[in-house]
């Protein structure tokens, strides 16, 4: 019968996640790996009796118990750093690791097939939740279906509707661009600033005083509390957005600053932030200039999910 297990890396980590790299599981009680497997297995009296002659006497000694119970084409499901996992099947029984120095703590191996390695999303609510206990190890096989649809997904467990729907926007891109003209685009960049929290937006007049060299910002939005204001070029392109929108953006706020405000509560009060939104796309030159001068690029499909993540159940307020 192929049983289904948990096994925590918990143990001379760099060592164990090294063997894991190489395709072992590894567990402690070195002082045990001169002991005969045959003799720690033959049952849990015998098992206590050596485990006292080594002066172990926790309860964790019975992580090494159930460690030395994987057989060949079990399943271990082994939790791992930065909220992931992987899957497991073992190749062969566990067996004293003999090349490891007796410094290290490493008493025993079982080879291993790494079936996937992903993110904790791909498992199933009650997998995740036992991926968290406590203890070295454990049997799973009341999880033995949660394992195998992990094993098997190709997408996380439970696909965010946020996700879904994103898809379904990029996906009808097309369409959206079709949908809007170049002052629409600016009213729902306005819209969407006041939705993420500024207290002051506006779409400065074309024709504002003082500009120079083609200088131009399409909506500015202020943020008080983090004292930050950000200044924003839009295009709504079908295609490539050219760096002319960078130049442009980029001179309106030096042009700015180069005014002394005599304003004492605006003098230096603001930290400018440079932004240019496209409905289309830009090409890695674009992406090169623009980071030179420190201004960032939002394409198409990333203000999509922009207005998505902020909630669009009152996008139409942005053409009232």
């Amino acid at each position: 019968m192929k049983n289904y297990w948990l096994h925590r890396i918990s143990h001379e980590s760099k060592v164990a996640y090294a063997l894991l790299e190489k395709g072992f599981l590894s567990v402690g009680w070195g002082k045990c790996k001169n002991d005969s497997i045959s003799d720690l297995k033959e049952g849990k009296e015998a098992f206590e009796e050596l485990m006292k002659c080594h002066g172990y006497n926790n309860r964790s000694r019975w992580g090494l118990w159930r460690f030395l119970q994987f057989a060949a084409d079990d399943i271990v499901v082994v939790p791992l750093y930065n909220s992931e996992f992987a899957i497991c099947r073992i190749v062969e029984g566990p067996k004293p690791a003999v090349e490891i120095p007796d410094e290290i703590d490493i008493g025993f191996v079982a080879k291993i097939e790494l079936l996937k390695k992903c993110p904790r999303s791909y498992a199933s609510s009650f997998l995740q939740s036992r991926m968290k206990m406590r203890q070295v190890n454990g049997n799973l096989n009341d999880l033995k279906q949660h394992i195998e649809e992990a094993k098997n997904a190709r997408m996380p467990s439970f696909a965010k509707l946020h996700d879904i729907i994103s898809d379904i926007v990029s996906d009808n891109r097309e369409k959206f661009i079709q949908s809007i003209s170049p002052n629409n685009l600016e009213r729902l960049i306005l819209w969407y600033m006041k939705r993420i929290g500024a207290e002051d937006v506006y779409i400065p007049a074309k024709n504002e005083h003082g500009k120079e060299n083609h200088a131009d910002a399409d909506v500015i939005a202020t943020f008080s509390n983090l004292h930050i204001r950000v200044y924003i070029q839009a295009k709504r392109h079908d295609g490539e957005t050219s760096d002319w929108a960078v130049r442009q953006i980029f001179e309106y706020v030096k042009q700015k600053m180069e005014i002394q405000v005599e304003d004492d509560a605006e003098k230096g009060n603001y930290i400018p932030i440079l932004w240019v939104i496209s409905t289309g796309e830009f090409s890695e030159d674009v992406y090169k200039k623009a980071k030179e001068a420190n201004v960032r690029l939002i394409d198409g499909k990333e203000f999509f999910t922009m207005l998505l993540d902020c909630g669009i159940g009152s996008i139409d307020e942005a053409f009232l």
